[in-house]
Order: structure tokens, then C-alpha cells, then sequence
């Protein structure tokens, strides 16, 4: 799978385009569980998204600790 592919995909499935680079890194994540890519091919686009701006979501609970510092 290739980007571009990637992209195209998620046009398919949300009847959108993507608006940016976090929106396809969810749906990459989804294509690696559902065994649709294999781990390298995941590793690879996962470094180029996060090249383009992607962050992975922090976990709930270092999201409650961080929200706990600024109260």
C-alpha cells in the first residue's frame, strides 16, 4: 500500500477527503489491526505521516495527567 492508495481509501470509506495527516494515521492504524497491510508497510507509511504532521493520540490517562498539572 502506498499513500496515495491510502488516501484514496479513505475517500472510499468516509466520502471525503482527508482534512489532514492525524485522519489518515487513524486509518492506517485500523488497515494494520484489521491485517490489511503488513507491519512494515504499516512502519513505513506510519513514518511518512508522521513526517507530514501526524502525531499518534496520547493515552487517556497521560491526558488526565497532564490536565491534573494545569488545574
Amino acid at each position: 500500500m502506498t499513500l496515495q492508495v491510502l488516501i484514496d481509501f479513505y475517500r472510499v470509506r468516509f466520502n471525503e477527503v482527508p482534512v489532514q495527516a492525524d485522519d489518515l494515521m487513524d486509518l492506517l492504524t485500523w488497515c494494520y489491526l484489521s491485517e490489511f497491510i503488513t507491519p512494515d508497510t504499516y512502519r513505513l507509511l506510519l513514518r511518512e505521516l508522521e513526517e507530514r504532521g501526524a502525531e499518534k493520540p496520547l493515552f487517556l490517562s497521560d491526558n488526565a495527567k497532564s490536565m491534573s498539572r494545569i488545574s
